[in-house]
């Protein structure tokens, strides 16, 4: 029984750790392929969506996102950090609506690609199909999120 106490004791940090490092991975895997014929400097800027409250108590807790940010940036996409402002989607997909306007406006000629976490999966899947965001973007990955609620 204290080998369990003490493993519960270390769990967190260990999943926490290893959800940054799959995750990180997988992302770059995906963008890689899809922007493996884009030539340097032309590859699409990225918004990563936060789940609620990003893994932490309020207020959310956006450096879960750093190892992820770092990866795509050090890959030549700009990334942009949603702040989602609640835990109702069809709020949250406005203000990706209005985040994805300004990288496309700073990034012209190009598609987003979105990165969703959690219930940031489900806002973004939101923005998807209800504000014509599909138009607007060229990939969708979902890390952790119910896509049936």
């Amino acid at each position: 029984m204290k080998q369990f106490s003490r493993l519960a004791a270390i769990w967190p940090p260990v999943r926490l750790s290893v959800l940054s490092i799959v995750s990180v991975i997988a992302v770059s895997v995906v963008f890689s392929a899809a922007a493996s014929a884009d030539a340097p400097g032309t590859r699409n800027p990225v918004i990563l969506v936060h789940g609620w409250t990003a893994g932490g108590l309020l207020p959310p807790d956006l450096s879960v996102f750093e190892p992820m940010r770092d990866a795509l940036e050090s890959d030549g996409h700009p990334v942009y950090i949603a702040k989602l402002p609640g835990d109702t989607n069809k709020v949250n997909a406005a203000v990706i609506a209005g985040l994805v306007a300004t990288a496309l406006h700073r990034h012209a000629g190009s598609k987003v690609d979105l990165v969703g976490h959690s219930m940031g999966g489900l806002s973004t899947r939101y923005y998807l199909k209800y504000l014509n965001g599909a138009a607007r973007a060229d990939n969708y990955v979902s890390l952790g999120t119910g896509q049936y609620g």
